[in-house]
């Protein structure tokens, strides 16, 4: 695990320090408290995957322009009747030819070749689309795992607290010979274990302000700590408003986009079996009698052996795969959109049970078990286990949390849209 950290943070400062303006980012990153929100959007305009992406769709749009260029001109120039013998020797029956060809494009080439590259264009703009829903989704998913991480040392801290409290209450007792001096020796084994989840939790949160920082092309966290309502359970449309959503979805929408570049991807292969005709005009010189004269000229290629058949049918072919790819989009797509769906259901019901009925008896059996160690009532054993099962069910509603949060994400990436009431 060591290993593979070291080389994401080797291959990061290595970025930082080979792509011109990368570095930049740690100056724009953000500072102090920062929100969820703040997070999302310096994640949409500085995350190295949205602006590849953007690079893309320029690209695309450079490729239409390219599309639509015609032919360049061939100048030729021969001379003839050179260098021979007799009276051919030298250049005094020299016959020179300069001329000017143009390919002329047929079957409207250039057209479905515009319209292919336009098609590819829009084609980008979904992939642009769906790389910002993937990187808004992990920022959010991220930021939770930040949250969780904030209120898990929170958590340990306070136990710290409750466990260095025990232990001068356990050290109480077995000075005025209530228990024995081993109870003591417990206790202080309690505070060492609580002292080393302390120093975990600390990692771990440092742990998650990389991996949150990351998504915006910063290798070093420049915030101190998240906000926002991580103890709400954030509020979702109803599954059939969702799935009705799901046309936002890119990943869908691109499909009927896809078959239309396919079927311009055809035509265009149709056309290319169709032969080009050149045309040629020039002045030709005849050196041994001083005239001119024009030249004229046509060329057609005879589609004898290459027909392009081989690329009309791959064409024709991919129609049928697109297809049936659109139908596995929309499928997948519902299909994830309803699991997410449950699994938000799900852990926000388990958030609710731990929140109003575990965690409080958890707490009130502890005090109680506490107040009566003190009195002699409940041994060290009953008091351990009553403060390992309170630390448990707090963690474990840390952890619902977290993992609700991360459904939300995972929903309104599906869906293709952001549920903007469940955003702090």
């Amino acid at each position: 695990m060591k290993r593979n950290k070291l080389f994401y943070i080797s291959i990061m400062m290595l970025i930082a320090f080979s792509v011109p303006g990368y570095a930049g980012n740690e100056t724009k990153g953000l500072v102090g408290e920062i929100g969820l929100n703040q997070a999302l959007k310096l994640a949409r305009e500085c995350n190295p995957d949205i602006l590849s992406a953007q690079y893309e769709l320029q690209a695309a749009v450079y490729r239409k322009a390219q599309a639509g260029v015609r032919p360049n001109p061939n100048l030729s120039f021969e001379a003839e009747n050179v260098l021979g013998k007799n009276e051919l020797k030298g250049f005094d029956s020299a016959e020179y030819t300069a001329q000017l060809e143009q390919t002329l494009e047929t079957g409207g080439k250039r057209s479905k070749r515009v319209q292919k590259a336009e098609l590819d264009r829009q084609l980008s703009l979904f992939d642009l689309s769906a790389r910002q829903l993937d990187v808004e989704a992990e920022t959010a998913r991220r930021f939770a795992v930040v949250q969780g991480a904030q209120e898990q040392l929170a958590l340990s801290r306070e136990f710290m607290t409750l466990a260095e409290d025990f232990l001068k209450a356990v050290s109480a007792r077995v000075q005025a010979g209530k228990v024995s001096p081993m109870e003591g020796e417990k206790a202080k084994m309690l505070w060492a274990q609580q002292k080393a989840s302390l120093f975990q939790s600390e990692r771990e949160l440092d742990s998650a302000r990389v991996q949150l920082s990351a998504m915006w092309g910063s290798v070093k966290p420049q915030f101190d700590r998240v906000s926002g309502e991580f103890f709400k359970v954030p509020q979702l449309n109803s599954i059939r408003d969702l799935t009705i959503g799901l046309k936002d979805n890119p990943d869908v929408g691109r499909w009927n986009t896809e078959l239309e570049q396919r079927k311009a991807a055809l035509k265009t292969e149709k056309a290319v079996r169709i032969p080009d005709v050149s045309i040629a005009g020039g002045v030709r010189r005849f050196n041994d009698t001083g005239d001119d004269a024009f030249v004229l000229g046509l060329s057609l290629p005879l589609p004898l052996f290459d027909r392009n058949q081989g690329n009309v049918r791959e064409a024709a072919t991919l129609i049928s795969m697109a297809e049936k790819q659109r139908l596995s989009a929309v499928v997948s797509a519902n299909t994830a959109l309803a699991e997410a769906y449950q699994r938000f259901l799900s852990v926000s019901t388990k958030v609710t049970i731990l929140k109003t009925e575990i965690i409080p008896r958890a707490t009130s059996i502890y005090d109680s078990m506490m107040s009566g160690y003190r009195q002699g009532k409940f041994s060290y054993l009953e008091v351990l286990e009553a403060r390992r099962t309170l630390f448990e069910v707090r963690g474990e509603y840390i952890a619902a949390m977290v993992s609700c949060h991360g459904a939300v994400a995972d929903v309104e990436r599906i869906a293709g849209f952001k549920n903007e009431t469940n955003r702090r």
